[in-house]
């Protein structure tokens, strides 16, 4: 069973017991108590060899920890965020205890731009709003919290004080401050937990699955079947430099020669991670044409099996070939196309089988990957009007076959000139195109 350590403050552990119970049938839990933010980098630093993940009680000592120490950290972390459930529920509770209660005498100290303010500024108008924090205010600080209440409550312009600082609770209640702990409801905890259990799970799978990075000099084949001996130095100095760039880089890795390639075996998670950065660059692309004179493309696969991550490498490959310059693909387990890897036209699409977008390719006259590909193309420049030069630079073709997709596109419905650009004072003006596939849905 996955072992999870719980680090919360010491006020609302009692919180958790009625909620224990459902936790341990999640994960082991180690529940780790604090009384004050100094306390919580020694309670974090005596656990990571022992557990396999960490959640903090609140984004407050989970800042307090990355304050103190710089990451990498060794072991997965989150924390307990209040939902719009909790906070709402707890308006309600409140209000139904005290009918005559306003919002607008209230102070929450949790609402901010990062949590959109919960929603509350798209409910209430501005005079209405509970008192918040200034933006430029230090919440790593329980003095600067606690007198952001107190001050409120001394001008007597609150009645009540909402705080997710559970340590403050006692100190207002001193002072006679009104004041209520809003602690993430079960649902959230439970749902936090369960989140991270998948989340380890998913990472250990991919640890323990192989993806395939396939490699190969352009005209490599060519020279091979003319027995030329060119063909022979180009195979060995890519050996050396895949060899060379592992070694640097201290990345691990299986090479396998083949004919006219390299296959590199590598673990899904390192070949995500390390290998790609996160799918957002590829290093060893760059690497590779530095020190080769032929052009060099790189194709990822993953897998459930090692016999599917080397079919979706390969299948990588010929799209990074495609390219007109030196490029890397991914195909991943669940088909999803990643790529130009590194580049500004980088599309994230699906090789999956789309009725719908078969449907449409079929109507308008192109395939269902460039269906596909114009659509991914809108979802990552976040807007429904495009250019011939747009579409010509994220599918990787020419200005004349992007221009005749836009002229299918228009010819039925999906595409309209929303207006004309000048770039410069000479020459043609650019087309922009409005498009809209949903007028094809009953196609």
């Amino acid at each position: 069973m996955l072992k999870i350590g719980f680090i919360v403050a010491e006020h609302s552990v009692k919180r958790l017991k009625q909620v224990q119970g459902q936790l341990e049938q999640v994960c082991e839990l180690t529940l780790l108590p604090y009384r004050s933010l100094d306390e919580i980098t020694a309670l974090y630093l005596s656990r990571p060899m022992t557990l396999d993940a960490v959640i903090f009680g609140g984004e407050l000592a989970y800042l307090a920890l990355q304050k103190e120490i710089n990451g990498p950290y060794p072991i997965r972390m989150s924390y307990l965020d209040v939902t719009e459930r909790d906070f709402y529920k707890l308006m309600f509770q409140a209000h139904s205890a005290h009918p005559e209660l306003r919002s607008s005498r209230m102070a929450v100290d949790f609402l901010d731009q990062d949590n959109g303010f919960l929603g509350i500024k798209e409910l209430l108008q501005p005079e209405l709003l509970p008192y918040m924090p200034e933006e430029q205010a230090d919440r790593l600080s329980y003095e600067d919290m606690l007198r952001f209440h107190l001050e409120l409550w001394e001008q007597g312009n609150i009645d009540l004080s909402v705080t997710r600082y559970g340590n403050l609770v006692d100190k207002l209640t001193e002072q006679g401050v009104n004041a209520v702990h809003l602690f993430p409801s079960d649902e959230t905890i439970l749902e936090a937990f369960n989140h991270m259990a998948q989340e380890i799970e998913r990472l250990q799978m991919k640890a323990n699955r192989t993806a395939v990075g396939q490699v190969q000099a352009q005209g490599l084949r060519k020279l091979r079947e003319q027995d030329d001996p060119e063909a022979v130095l180009v195979m060995a100095t890519l050996h050396k430099a895949l060899l060379t760039f592992s070694g640097r880089e201290e990345l691990p890795l299986i090479v396998q020669k083949h004919a006219d390639y390299f296959e590199l075996l590598v673990s899904q998670q390192d070949m995500e991670e390390k290998w790609t950065g996160g799918f957002a660059s590829c290093q060893l692309l760059a690497f590779l044409n530095d020190q080769l004179s032929v052009r060099v493309d790189i194709g990822w696969g993953a897998g459930e099996t090692l016999y599917k991550a080397r079919f979706h490498g390969q299948n990588a490959l010929t799209l990074a070939e495609r390219q007109p310059l030196p490029s890397s693909f991914a195909v991943m387990e669940d088909e999803r196309i990643i790529g130009p890897l590194g580049e500004s036209n980088r599309l994230e699409f699906t090789h999956a089988h789309d009725p719908q977008a078969e449907a449409w390719g079929r109507h308008i006259g192109i395939t269902p990957l460039q269906v596909q590909k114009i659509i991914a193309v809108m979802h990552k420049l976040k807007r429904d009007e495009l250019s011939s030069q747009d579409i010509a630079l994220h599918l990787g073709i020419t200005l004349r076959n992007a221009n005749r997709i836009m002229n299918l596109l228009t010819e039925k419905g999906v595409a309209t000139v929303s207006y004309q650009k000048q770039e410069k004072l000479r020459g043609r003006p650019t087309k922009i195109y409005k498009l809209q596939f949903d007028v094809l849905r009953g196609s």
